[in-house]
């Protein structure tokens, strides 16, 4: 899930490395430094979203510990990304950095944070539309502890998402499912062109690495709900973590089109979304 080739979409060097989300800036560092920074956001401070992050991170719904972004190392070079708005919002998320995941008979030691992947594999659910994969309201049992995602563009998700069909490829061992978001809901973080992957009775669009996971989780939360949560829910007070995190990425979307000149409409190119910036920018 994530957000076509050429494009800047992202719902995936070896490195390896496990690590907290980055607000990374294509900026240099001298640049940067002249400035006015906020130091809880790290974004310049006319760009700051702190106010549209929530006071304290969404809990993840019973009995799911953990949200694990497989990242590519060149989604780190992306000057939009969603991840770290992610890990303000939610809680237990985690990335590691790395094309490929070692093959278990290949390598000497399972990855720090990962044993999880290697060792109990039931555990686990990978989060990626496509061949093989199935609704997770059909797939969801009580031993899931653990959602994965890929962090990355479009191309370079299907790649890190492709298992390698020996038994030793890690994430060939994991059951891989597909969301079912809500009626109409479509992506918010439109600072990077997302996808419309199929345009049926009801359109189907590949989201960015944040409301992906937004999503994963709401719907988790909601095939897990005790009575209580039921009737949070039926009364609207319960916060999902859909509303959460596309409040902070909405804010971020917004001032960053604030401060781009309205883009030329080529509705002859392939992937054109017709009224995808509507409402974002003023008249000239």
């Amino acid at each position: 899930m994530t957000e076509a080739d050429g494009a800047e979409e992202n719902l995936h060097a070896e490195t390896g490395e496990t690590e907290d989300s980055q607000n990374d800036e294509d900026d240099s560092p001298a640049q940067r430094s002249r400035r006015p920074m906020c130091a809880k956001c790290t974004r310049p401070q006319r760009a700051c979203i702190c106010s549209s992050l929530p006071s304290s991170p969404v809990r993840l719904p019973s009995g799911l510990e953990s949200i694990l972004l497989l990242r590519h190392p060149k989604e780190r070079r992306q000057k939009h990304q969603s991840a770290w708005i992610l890990e303000r919002c939610v809680s237990g998320v985690r990335q590691h950095v790395s094309r490929r995941l070692p093959r278990a008979l290949q390598s000497k030691s399972i990855p720090s944070g990962l044993e999880h992947i290697y060792e109990q594999p039931q555990s686990c659910l990978l989060v990626f539309p496509g061949a093989g994969a199935r609704p997770l309201r059909d797939v969801l049992d009580p031993g899931v502890k653990h959602l994965i995602l890929v962090d990355a563009t479009w191309r370079f998700a299907r790649e890190m998402a492709a298992a390698v069909p020996e038994k030793d490829d890690p994430l060939g061992r994991i059951r891989r499912v597909e969301l079912s978001p809500p009626p109409e809901t479509r992506p918010v973080f439109v600072v990077r062109k997302p996808m419309l992957l199929a345009r049926e009775e009801e359109e189907q669009w590949g989201f960015s690495t944040a409301e992906a996971a937004a999503l994963a989780i709401d719907e988790v939360a909601q095939l897990r709900r005790t009575p209580k949560e039921d009737a949070d829910a039926e009364s609207g007070s319960e916060r999902t973590a859909w509303n959460v995190v596309t409040r902070a990425l909405k804010a971020y979307a917004q001032i960053q089109l604030q401060h781009t000149e309205a883009p030329r409409m080529r509705s002859e190119r392939p992937g054109f979304i017709p009224k995808l910036y509507d409402g974002h920018f003023k008249e000239s």
